[in-house]
């Protein structure tokens, strides 16, 4: 019998008049095998529609389930291993279809894994239906998202990537919140939060609520959001059904996107939030954050770079903070200096703090600047001439926190260029600093920066090396020294760099220009293994055992003569036996030179 559930029969089974007569079956709309990939504990409906060249179909079926209708109008179905559709209503085979015949069935499985459905027509060819039965979409943590903002770009309504517009990607999550702790209910930031499914592509899951839970200072709040463009970086946010303010809170209302708000409750230190799927129990991401106080309780100054007294053409100046006036927040800072409270947390702020020179006649001081991009304030130092001062910070309210650092003014003006390496001896392929140290007319070293066309002709070695030497272009200084990172030959050599000849640009002192720079010399191991018949090695053995023989048989000789002047008697006898070691002693000599001039030629051929 066939078998007829009622979920199929709400599916609306029955059949329908085709627009035209088939001559040839389809099966889920193909006339070819075919494939579906459908989720698991769904009902799925197929439609199979009859040609006009079969009298009847017999359908068989593997893996999941296929649930039938009542027979359609004029046509009927007979059940038993497989069902069988035929033509009519009277025997089976004694009818054709009119090829306007369709049928409506349900396929089903509980469970992943394959489905097969089989149409064999009485004449026409069999046709496939492979279905693909796969677990629903899950909630995915990696597709998911969590993106910390700062407390200005929380409040905005505007998605982007930019200061002041709310992020929803990993690529623009502001990478640190820090905010003041001590004043309770000040908003310090947050975090924009997306639920999405492991589908591919992955699709939002509407419902769900979101948790959030505070471990450490501060109380916060979410929101359902409704992003008009999430997860891309443009459109607009709106929220509804905001939490209470607590430690842990949930979204009221099942939610695809959340807006969290941290808030200080009035302490400091630092916390953890930590964001979850509260229906599938699954977390999604945290956010960090650290609450300050705003009384300084230790400052540490650091000295950066030195400060050059003027910028002639050419140089250009490694600090580009806080130098001659200059107070754009961009780049590196000559001196900066960083406030931390009791607890240890930076003070992000340059309030608060005084700072003054001990040395005016070297440098001035102006006022300080607090750059967030390096976490840390930087002051306004004006050069006025060649020395060192020292800077004293202090915090205005009591001026009993101090830091101090020693800052040098220098001259930009390169008066010598002394070339050097960092061994004198390397072993094969090892590596070799090069260094060029700068002084000025004073003998300081010159200031850190880019000195751009030092060199008119360039410093070249002898023997090819791996690395660069510096060249015709930019050349920069630290501390009056520029380091060129080179790789010694994988052979034994004498390795001589010749100097380069300085430029006459504004940032060379007029008795430099047109002069050359010391040669750096080394050299390298060869090593004791060398093929051909015999070593070098084996060479200077044995010159060193001739060596050897040519020193005792001096000594012998020495022996020979005292006793010739000790014993007159004998002394005859004696200077005959000197004469016979002297002989020795000449051939062993001879032996020797002979032995250093093979070794002259093995090492000669090994290096050719």
């Amino acid at each position: 019998m066939a078998l007829i559930a009622a979920t199929a029969l709400a599916i609306g089974g029955v059949s329908a008049v085709a627009a035209h007569a088939l001559t040839s079956p389809t099966l889920a709309g193909s006339a070819t095998n075919s494939t579906a990939s459908l989720i698991v504990g769904n009902y799925t409906s197929e439609v199979i529609a009859a040609g006009g060249a079969d009298k009847y179909y017999t359908i068989s079926n593997t893996g999941g389930t296929i649930n039938y209708p009542a027979a359609p109008s004029n046509t009927t179905l007979t059940g038993g291993a497989n069902e069988v559709w035929s033509a009519g209503t009277g025997a089976i085979g004694t009818a054709n279809f009119a090829g306007s015949e369709t049928m409506t069935v349900s396929v089903y499985s509980a469970t992943a894994g394959t489905q097969v459905v089989t149409l064999t027509g009485s004449t026409s060819t069999i046709i496939t239906l492979t279905i693909t039965w796969g677990a629903p979409p899950a909630l995915s943590a990696a597709n998911s998202f969590v993106v910390a903002n700062n407390a200005a770009d929380i409040a905005s309504t505007t998605i982007g990537t930019t200061a002041n517009t709310l992020k929803v990607t990993a690529a623009s999550a502001d990478s640190s919140i820090i905010a003041v702790g001590t004043t309770a209910g000040v908003l310090a930031g947050g975090a924009t939060i997306g639920l999405y499914n492991n589908a591919t592509p992955p699709v939002s899951i509407a419902t769900d609520t979101i948790y959030a839970s505070v471990s450490g200072p501060g109380l916060v709040t979410i929101s359902k959001a409704v992003y008009s463009g999430a997860p891309a970086v443009t459109g607009t946010v709106t929220t509804s059904g905001t939490s209470t303010l607590g430690k842990a809170v949930t979204t009221t209302t099942a939610a695809a996107y959340g807006i969290l708000n941290i808030y200080s409750d009035g302490t400091v230190g630092t916390s953890t939030v930590t964001i979850s799927d509260a229906t599938a129990g699954v977390v999604l991401g945290t956010v960090s954050i650290v609450f300050y106080a705003t009384v300084i309780s230790k400052l540490v100054a650091v000295t950066n770079t030195n400060i050059p007294l003027t910028i002639p053409t050419g140089f250009v100046p490694t600090a580009t903070e806080g130098i001659r006036s200059n107070a754009v927040v961009a780049g590196q800072a000559a001196v900066t200096v960083v406030a931390s409270d009791a607890t240890g947390n930076a003070i992000p702020s340059a309030v608060g703090i005084t700072v003054t020179s001990g040395t005016p006649a070297v440098a001035t001081v102006g006022a300080l600047t607090y750059g967030a991009a390096n976490a840390s304030s930087f002051v306004n130092v004006t050069p006025v001439s060649e020395g060192t001062t020292v800077l004293t910070f202090a915090d205005a309210a009591t001026g009993k926190v101090v830091a101090t650092t020693t800052v040098m003014v220098v001259s930009p003006v390169v008066a010598k260029v002394v070339a050097s390496t960092d061994a004198a001896t390397y072993a094969q392929g090892t590596k070799v600093l090069y260094s060029l140290n700068a002084t000025d007319a004073a003998g300081n070293p010159v200031a850190d920066g880019t000195y751009t066309g030092l060199f008119t002709s360039v410093p070249t070695s002898n023997i090819g090396l791996q690395g660069a030497l510096p060249s015709t272009g930019a050349v920069v200084f630290k501390g009056g020294v520029s380091t060129s990172t080179l790789y010694a030959p994988v052979a034994g050599s004498n390795v001589v760099i010749a100097g380069g000849t300085l430029s006459a640009l504004p940032f060379v002192a007029t008795a430099a220009a047109g002069t050359t720079t010391n040669s750096a010399l080394f050299s390298v191991n060869a090593g004791t293994v060398v093929t051909g018949p015999g070593t070098i090695q084996a060479a200077i053995d044995a010159a060193v055992a001739a060596t050897t023989a040519a020193t005792a048989a001096g000594v012998q000789a020495t022996a020979a003569v005292t006793a010739a002047n000790a014993a007159g008697v004998q002394a005859a006898a004696a200077v005959a036996g000197v004469a016979v070691v002297n002989t020795r002693l000449t051939a062993l000599l001879s032996k020797v030179a002979a032995l250093i001039k093979l070794m002259a030629r093995l090492i000669k051929k090994a290096h050719a």
